[in-house]
């Protein structure tokens, strides 16, 4: 599969952490334009591990589809590592149910290797993730990955002696043959994800 990425979001345009103010709407369609074109009505996926910034993006997301007369699809992949990972993953769904967004749960049903685990999960939820974007007729996928992330990225690629290449951290955008891969998050903090969901009412 041809892989082809591009690193948006400049440095100067991280937004400093100090306030830890929601994002705005506004902030967020200017990210995601940088991140188009999209559809009229645009059709997207979101990838909710009901973790902060999986939520905070998906209400994000949820305000700039609904503007737009689109379609948001939450996809939650449960791991099946845990015995309590299905009931959370449904307990995410429900939560994004309620307030209007369909939600459906992905499970890695394949037997699970007793090495390399967490590449293994990695591989599975991307290709769960891809599968159902192609049955639904998805062409864009959005991923949480914030500010701290990438800086975090970067540490490490450094630390492993990484090239130039590998300092440019995560792209923002990554398109595959099928499916593009989107992180408007980039150039949020996580404590502006935090402040975004305590703003929506959710603890």
């Amino acid at each position: 599969m041809q892989l082809t990425a591009r690193s948006t979001v400049p440095s100067s345009r991280i937004v400093a952490a100090a306030g830890a103010l929601p994002v705005t709407a506004e902030e967020f369609a200017a990210a995601m334009a940088r991140l188009g074109p999209f559809e009229a009505r645009p059709y997207l996926a979101v990838a909710v591990s009901g973790g902060r910034d999986s939520i905070a993006l998906t209400l994000l997301a949820q305000d700039w589809v609904r503007q737009r007369h689109g379609v948001l699809q939450a996809l939650i992949v449960d791991h099946r590592l845990r015995t309590e990972s299905s009931e959370e993953a449904d307990q995410v769904a429900l939560l994004l149910r309620a307030r209007g967004i369909p939600a459906q749960v992905l499970p890695w049903m394949s037997s699970k290797p007793k090495q390399g685990v967490s590449e293994a999960a990695r591989h599975a939820r991307y290709e769960l993730l891809r599968e159902r974007c192609r049955a639904l007729g998805i062409g864009h996928l959005l991923l949480g990955h914030q500010a701290d992330d990438q800086a975090e990225t970067v540490l490490l690629r450094l630390a492993d002696g990484s090239g130039p290449e590998g300092l440019a951290g995560i792209a923002a955008l990554v398109e595959t043959q099928d499916l593009r891969l989107l992180r408007p998050l980039l150039e949020f903090p996580r404590k502006r994800l935090a402040a975004t969901v305590q703003a929506s009412g959710l603890d």
